[in-house]
């Protein structure tokens, strides 16, 4: 029987408030991470943290006391996520007994004992070798472009000798092609050394296991560890720890998280509104057995628009929960002009900051239609998949685009 040999994760984002505009809504992060290091020691395993340990440069200090109290009971390594990277490296203080896989591969062995086989765990991936073997992990701190992380690769590719007995981990932060459009990624097929055997990926944050290939072609996993705690109430609130096997299979781990509970109050009238929510109400006073900290769950509404709505939700629910509310994007953008939409980069703008696409687009193209854009798309969260679909449509429906100037080269600058 195959051992566990690490626990794998990222995307903690540990902070006092998952939103800046909930005050009281905080404890997901450092829960989060209560649990990752209960189940390590429970399996008797190390950790390997894959970026974003902070969601900013410049962390919280009772943040970073209480993660050094925690880190302190299990062994790990890391690498840094585009929030935190920082040189040198806030573990560096904080977990002096952890390696930075960037300045020190590690040596994971071929497994220790491990008390969680036999649990109802679920096994997620398929195992690569007929036996256990021994792992070697390396890892790249984030890298803003596909251009950088490739030459990174190659020095990497350069230092690793071939050993058939030796399985590869290369743990990465960067969003990959399995998940995001082609338009926001640096790791694409064709990238990774031959001389891998598994890929794990933080950034983005949806726990998924597909495959990518390598230089010579072959396939191998990817991991998308998804994060520990909802950073978005559109995300998927089913967060997982991840355990490697020493055969090469994934077991996945489940977290307890914050419940979200989504309600779609478009096309309602104000009386099958308010009958919707009092529902809601009855299920929420109903009790749950969640931990203190995390057990105000979060409401999740959808609405034709938005005006007062919140105000409204948040006085008929009551402190039963934090409400969100969202409009519908889609009927919102009716009647213009998709042809604006074209090569703008908006999740780039996004991890930018909104404001900043403001500016850029009032300086080039201070019009109404382009007004409309920045009002339904870029004051909110972006929705990639609602950009590629805007897109798709714009190039079916417009065949002549491609004779027409790109607004590339004035929305983003060099």
């Amino acid at each position: 029987m195959t051992r566990s040999i690490a626990l794998i994760t990222g995307d903690l984002h540990l902070m006092k408030h998952a939103w800046v505009n909930r005050k009281t809504l905080c404890g997901d992060a450092e829960f989060g991470l209560w649990q990752l290091v209960r189940i390590a020691r429970r399996c008797g395993v190390p950790m390997i943290m894959a970026g974003d340990q902070f969601n900013t440069t410049s962390p919280d200090r009772s943040m970073m006391i209480r993660m050094a109290e925690l880190l302190a009971e299990v062994e790990g390594c890391y690498i840094q996520g585009n929030h935190d990277k920082v040189y040198p490296s806030w573990l560096k203080l904080v977990a002096r007994h952890w390696s930075h896989l960037e300045e020190q591969p590690i040596d994971l062995g071929s497994g220790a004992p491990d008390e969680c086989l036999g649990t109802s765990w679920t096994l997620e991936s398929h195992p690569l070798f007929d036996h256990d073997k021994t792992w070697h992990a390396y890892g790249l701190d984030y890298l803003p472009s596909k251009e950088l992380l490739a030459d990174r690769l190659s020095v990497l590719e350069d230092a690793i000798t071939a050993d058939e007995g030796i399985a590869n981990l290369l743990v990465l932060h960067q969003a990959a092609v399995p998940w995001m459009p082609s338009f926001a990624c640096q790791l694409f097929d064709g990238m990774i050394p031959a001389c891998f055997d598994m890929v794990v990926a933080g950034h983005v944050h949806d726990p998924q296991v597909a495959t990518v290939r390598t230089k010579d072609g072959r396939a191998i996993p990817i991991l998308s560890l998804g994060g520990v705690h909802l950073l978005d109430v559109t995300e998927n609130p089913q967060k997982k720890a991840w355990l490697l096997q020493a055969d090469g299979s994934l077991r996945s781990v489940p977290l307890l998280s914050r419940l979200r509970h989504e309600i779609d109050l478009r096309g309602l009238t104000e009386s099958e509104r308010h009958e919707k929510t009092q529902h809601l109400k009855t299920i929420l006073a109903a009790a749950t057995s969640v931990p203190k900290v995390i057990e105000t769950p979060i409401v999740y509404a959808v609405c034709d628009d938005g005006n007062d709505l919140r105000k409204v939700l948040e006085a008929e629910l009551g402190d039963l929960a934090y409400v969100f509310v969202k409009k519908d994007s889609v009927r919102l953008l009716e009647g213009i002009d998709v042809a604006r939409l074209e090569d703008i980069d908006v999740r780039r703008h996004a991890e930018e900051g909104f404001n900043h696409a403001r500016e850029v687009i009032h300086q080039y193209e201070p019009d109404e239609d382009v007004q409309r854009i920045i009002d339904t798309i870029l004051v909110s969260e972006v929705d990639a998949a609602l950009y590629t679909s805007l897109k798709t449509d714009f190039q079916e429906k417009h065949r002549h685009a491609q004779n027409q100037p790109s607004y590339a080269g004035k929305l983003l600058p060099a």
